[in-house]
């Protein structure tokens, strides 16, 4: 290299170590880090994924008081205050997640999606893009409201642009077509779409007791 190329890159690589340090961490282990981001601040509990396995920051992220699980993937601009983050779950960029949120683990939870306080989300759930939860029935720009919480059981699969109201339970491998707006309980097992959203059919269980795959195939009442 040119000597000057080579006293560029040695100041380069000095700036990446002093501010995008990673840590390596244990297997299972954690500590509360402060992570040094141009947009952000905080404080960001991290899991080690591998034994010796660097966690490295995003650049454009915001990322507050929130619990990471081990494995799990969080892209770049996204918004996470105070939420848990089970393992292996995927948080795909311009997520909004609110304090209190609960993702459980092996989880995907695609690009553009708005999930506030009073929202549990359980293991093994599909949320498509633009997906939008609320909390409350009558919200205002000040003064007091009243929050009711959601929640989305195990291997439940939410279509591209739906809306769900608060106070609803979404049951255990139900499926919401694109574009509906929930605004009841859907229950197990059920597929419901539309403006409101309605059962319209059925579909089995996701595994049998022994693991294997059942088929796809729907099952109309």
């Amino acid at each position: 290299l040119h000597p000057e190329q080579s006293r560029l890159y040695s100041l380069r690589e000095s700036f990446r170590r002093d501010t995008w340090s990673p840590r390596r961490l244990p297997v299972g282990s954690f500590e509360r880090v402060y992570v040094p981001r141009p947009h952000s601040t905080g404080l960001i509990t991290i899991y080690a994924r591998n034994p010796g396995q660097e966690m490295k920051p995003t650049k454009y992220s915001i990322i507050n008081n929130a619990k990471i699980g081990r494995n799990a993937r969080i892209y770049d601009q996204v918004n996470l205050y105070g939420c848990e983050i089970g393992k292996n779950t995927k948080i795909d960029s311009y997520v909004y997640i609110e304090e209190g949120v609960k993702v459980g683990d092996n989880c995907k939870i695609r690009p553009f999606v708005f999930i506030p306080t009073g929202v549990v989300i359980e293991d093994n759930v599909f949320i498509a893009p633009n997906v939008t939860f609320t909390n409350d029935k009558h919200p205002r720009a000040q003064g007091q409201w009243t929050r009711l919480n959601t929640r989305v059981k195990q291997f439940a699969s939410i279509g591209a642009g739906s809306t769900i109201n608060p106070g609803v339970r979404i049951g255990k491998n139900a499926l919401i077509g694109s574009g509906s707006v929930v605004t009841k309980n859907i229950p197990d097992n059920a597929i419901a779409i539309g403006i409101p959203a309605k059962v319209v059919g059925y579909r089995p269980p996701p595994l049998q007791i022994n693991g294997h795959k059942l088929p796809s195939k729907r099952i109309r009442r």
